[in-house]
């Protein structure tokens, strides 16, 4: 099931009750936003970013 979550046995996980069930998510950590020489990125972190979600991302804005 792991797997299946995308989980690593070490990474640190959000727990809460909802609605009278548990709920169990990866944690979210918040961009590293860093200085450039022309403008600001954003550090990579452990966690991609799958074209699906770019995508899904896009088309929620686009019906906003």
């Amino acid at each position: 099931m792991r797997e299946a979550l995308g989980l690593s046995p070490d990474g640190p996980l959000d727990i809460d009750v909802v609605d009278g069930h548990l709920e169990i998510s990866a944690r979210h950590e918040p961009p590293l936003v860093l200085g450039g020489p022309h403008r600001p990125t954003v550090a990579a972190t452990g966690t991609s970013v799958s074209n699906e979600d770019v995508r899904r991302v896009l088309e929620t804005v686009r019906t906003a």
